[in-house]
């Protein structure tokens, strides 16, 4: 039997509490707080994540089932879905905002020096970032304030990919019914990067991003393209 340290804790491990603290503290997150802190919510979110828990309810008995191997991945206090739901509802999103970007930076450092794996027929020095959006279904009984049709709720994710890295820069969810455009004067492009994205981009983006000058480089194809999946790698979804 292993006696060693759970997965969970070795993924935790490499994050940098300092960095969540100070994020916290932006915020006041852990002001008045006795129990749950905002890194057991933070952690309890994760471990949701990682191990495809469908509801509040389904992790508690998670986390429940082995309650002496709490400890040893990170929590202080036993994880009870009614706090969870009222820290998911109260607490400051922007602390995990502000905590993911951080991480999304060491991450872009860790991996700047990685080789693009897509076949240009030449060598692609500059930036490639690919830019979509997707809508994302939710349920209009626990989500109203998402109306997206009459009988459904959606929200939109807007995400600009770093092809090289495969890590997202830019994330951000806005409502659903919100065209992709509106979502371009957030970007900040990189100089000489090229930027893929689908035709109902283009026509705003060279009139909004003017300032971009000779630093943007598009390509526009005038014939519909096809494509399949080059690899496919299997989902194991009973969690770590």
């Amino acid at each position: 039997m292993n006696q060693g340290q759970t997965v969970f804790a070795q993924l935790i491990r490499h994050l940098s509490h300092n960095e969540f603290r100070r994020c916290v503290d932006r915020y006041q997150g852990n002001r008045g707080v006795r129990a749950f802190s905002c890194w057991d919510q933070f952690l309890a979110m994760a471990f949701a994540q990682l191990t495809f828990r469908e509801s509040l309810r389904d992790l508690e008995d998670s986390l429940g089932a082995l309650p002496t191997k709490l400890y040893h991945m990170g929590f202080h206090h036993r994880v009870k879905r009614s706090t969870l739901a009222d820290a998911n509802e109260r607490r400051d999103w922007r602390i995990f905002a502000d905590f993911a970007h951080s991480l999304i930076h060491l991450a872009r450092s860790l991996y700047s020096d990685s080789a693009l794996e897509i076949d240009f027929g030449e060598d692609l020095s500059a930036a490639l970032d690919a830019l979509d959006a997707t809508v994302i279904d939710l349920s209009l009984c626990l989500f109203p304030w998402a109306q997206f049709r009459v009988a459904k709720a959606a929200v939109k994710l807007h995400t600009l990919l770093e092809v090289r890295t495969n890590i997202p820069v830019f994330l951000d969810i806005t409502a659903g019914s919100g065209h992709e455009i509106n979502i371009l004067d957030m970007l900040i492009l990189q100089p000489g990067a090229y930027l893929v994205m689908d035709r109902g981009y283009i026509d705003t983006l060279i009139a909004s991003c003017r300032s971009c000058g000779p630093h943007l480089r598009m390509m526009v194809t005038k014939h519909i393209m096809r494509g399949g999946a080059k690899h496919e790698r299997p989902i194991d979804y009973n969690g770590l």
